[in-house]
């Protein structure tokens, strides 16, 4: 079950983290909360991003700096993950 993401985003992305090290990594995201897969163990960390409407440069920024789009929902919540270690990264579009 989740806090929030609007009142508790770290420790929800770090309470994420700490699944994927027992072996449960996020799937998607669920009425009040996440649905989670077994899975390999792995030491992952979360991050979540704000974007209406993002194209696929978008996501192509996030990949190439070594994070995967795990899960989006209403085209405007994104969260990503990458392995423990990967340096935070930090998109800024300007809109002409």
């Amino acid at each position: 079950m989740s806090k929030g993401l609007s009142f508790a985003e770290y420790e929800e992305m770090q309470m994420l983290s700490e699944y994927a090290s027992r072996g449960w990594k996020l799937e998607k995201f669920a009425f009040m909360g996440y649905k989670l897969k077994k899975a390999e163990p792995e030491k992952l960390q979360y991050a979540l991003d704000y974007r209406i409407n993002p194209d696929e440069e978008y996501f192509s920024y996030f990949n190439e700096a070594g994070w995967t789009n795990v899960c989006s929902i209403g085209n405007i919540i994104h969260i990503f993950s990458a392995p423990e270690g990967t340096k935070k990264f930090i998109l800024i579009m300007i809109l002409k």
